[in-house]
């Protein structure tokens, strides 16, 4: 119901009891209240099936941290909240881009040790293994040793800054958060 309707709802009302005619004002008081718990018992019931509201309890340097971290970013501590966890269910938090680097090392790994339990089988087999098989493995652990160092220390940290920031935009801000939460003293 709109408001306009709301009001003509109350103003029926009005006119229905015979206040107004009367003008008792007590009266009208008390139907102007009860219209109004009326009417904020049905929106809140209606905003309760459209939202939810969820309580979460922190410690004071928590809350702070967290109202920091809004404002530093230009918003509020709902909307921050809310952002947070959107990252976090889409996986663009400050972690995840080196986490499925790795993955894709993780998946590498495997594939490399599932040709070294083939070597060692044949060996185990006596049905030899070439010298083409061992230099294969070699070079695969040489270029995945590499590619490993290259994910964990990057050799030119401004690109790699650069690069990172230009797919998120908050990458700067979040980056910072993590190194000042990683030097921070313990309590």
């Amino acid at each position: 119901m709109t408001n306009r309707q709301e009001n003509k709802s109350l103003q029926s009302k009005l006119f229905d009891s015979g206040a107004i005619e009367a003008n008792d004002l007590e009266k009208i008081q008390q139907i102007k209240h009860e219209h109004r718990r009326a009417y904020q018992k049905s929106y809140q019931a209606e905003y309760r099936l459209k939202k939810k509201r969820l309580s979460v309890l922190f410690t004071p340097a928590q809350f702070q941290r967290l109202e920091r971290s809004a404002y530093e970013r230009g918003m509020g501590l709902g909307q921050y909240i809310r952002q947070l966890l959107e990252d976090a269910e889409n996986k663009t938090s400050l972690i995840n881009p080196l986490l499925s680097e790795v993955e894709v090392l993780d998946t590498r790994i495997i594939k490399l040790g599932n040709v070294f339990d083939s070597i060692v089988h044949k060996v185990d087999t006596s049905s030899g293994v070439s010298l083409a098989e061992i230099e294969l493995v070699l070079r695969e652990l040489s270029v995945l040793r590499e590619d490993v160092k290259e994910c964990l220390y990057p050799k030119n940290l401004m690109p790699w800054l650069e690069e990172r920031s230009s797919t998120d935009p908050l990458f700067i801000p979040k980056l910072l958060e993590a190194i000042s939460e990683f030097i921070k003293p313990s309590s």
